[in-house]
Parts: structure tokens; C-alpha cells; sequence
């Protein structure tokens, strides 16, 4: 998997570029768009990120699925 990591935690940004188990046009037609300090990007919907972290299998992002629910 191609990830593409800027910053350094906790302010890290990671781009993927291909997602264990998520199709690109599925998750890209139920991505939203934000506003984040006056920057428009698109971003997974909830439903696909849960879908991509329980797929994944790992503790970190089973964690994560706690907290996210």
C-alpha cells in the first residue's frame, strides 16, 4: 500500500492510495466534502473509514472503532 505521510504525530497527515477493501468510486461517491480553515478537501465517510479500520484487523484501528461509534 502506497502512503503518503506529512507532518509528525499528532499532527500528521497520511494520504493512502489504495485502502484495504474499500473500491475507489464507492468510497469516492460517498465521500464529503469539509472546510477546514478555509480549505475544501474531500474525506472518507464515516461508514467507509469504519469499514476500512475493521477490515484492517489491527488493534489500533479495532481501538479505534470504539472510540469512533
Amino acid at each position: 500500500m502506497d502512503v503518503f505521510s506529512f507532518g509528525r504525530s499528532p499532527v500528521r497527515i497520511d494520504l493512502m492510495v489504495d485502502v484495504l477493501g474499500l473500491e475507489f468510486e464507492s468510497a469516492f461517491n460517498t465521500s464529503l466534502w469539509m472546510d477546514i480553515e478555509g480549505i475544501k478537501v474531500k474525506v472518507l465517510s464515516k461508514e467507509k473509514l469504519l469499514q476500512a479500520k475493521e477490515l484492517s484487523g489491527r488493534n489500533k484501528d479495532i481501538n479505534d472503532i470504539e472510540h469512533l461509534q
